[in-house]
């Protein structure tokens, strides 16, 4: 009987957004870069944002794959690996969810298969993830582990408890939404609003260095945060 993996419904609708908010942020940046003849440090900018929402697609469906479970195997775009050629299944564990140079551990299962590749089956984007984690019990319980053993952090690897690591997500978040909002409130007066000449040109200005030093202050802030990270850490917080 073969076993498929489904997605998640909020997969779907976060993803859903997270390209809408590039796409169209791109595209109201376009039409301004248009208006009066073309703005090509506006197009640039525009170009960016679709090419981030192209890939997030892209890396969402890449990182979360369909995956078939089988008598023959498991199967994973295209390729099917024999049960036997499975090296070992972690159950559980933590495991990183890269995007866009951000690090993010989740709870995952990990299949190692015989010619060094892994798969990780992350809780957080599958709604099935009890029955696969039964199905690879079943078929091979001589080779399953526990959890995943963690390799010993590196003098330069932040040490972050996971309730650490959840504030600091959900402050980068909330910098995101407001930097956000704050752009597009700058698109919308330059857009929508007749002002005098002198006012649009500052506008221009403050678009240009609010989108520009809030992309490089960015970074900073992550370092920022995960300083504070590491002290709620040691504190216990």
């Amino acid at each position: 009987m073969q076993l498929v993996s489904r997605r998640k419904f909020s997969f779907y609708i976060g993803m859903f957004f997270v390209v809408l908010f590039y796409w169209g942020y791109g595209s109201i940046i376009f039409a301004v870069s248009l208006d009066e003849g073309t703005n090509y440090l506006m197009l640039a900018l525009a170009l960016f944002f679709y090419f981030m929402g192209g890939y997030t697609l892209r890396f969402y469906f890449t990182h979360t794959p369909i995956v078939r479970f089988s008598d023959e195997g498991i199967t994973i775009r295209g390729r099917t690996y024999g049960w036997s050629r499975v090296h070992n299944v972690a159950l559980t564990g933590k495991q990183p969810f890269r995007y866009a140079r951000m690090r993010h551990e989740m709870d995952a299962m990990t299949i190692r298969f015989d010619d060094g590749t892994s798969l990780f089956i992350f809780d957080k984007m599958y709604r099935n993830t009890a029955p696969m984690r039964n199905r690879l019990q079943d078929r091979i319980n001589d080779r399953t582990i526990a959890e995943e053993p963690k390799p010993e952090p590196s003098v330069n690897e932040p040490v972050i408890s996971p309730t650490a690591q959840k504030r600091m997500m959900r402050r980068i978040t909330l910098y995101g939404i407001a930097y956000s909002l704050g752009i597009m409130a700058l698109v919308f007066l330059y857009s929508f609003l007749q002002v005098p000449e002198t006012v649009t040109i500052l506008l221009k200005i403050a678009f240009v260095l609010a989108t520009f030093g809030g992309a490089i202050y960015f970074r900073k802030f992550i370092t920022k945060l995960i300083r504070r990270a590491e002290e709620e850490t040691r504190n216990g917080m």
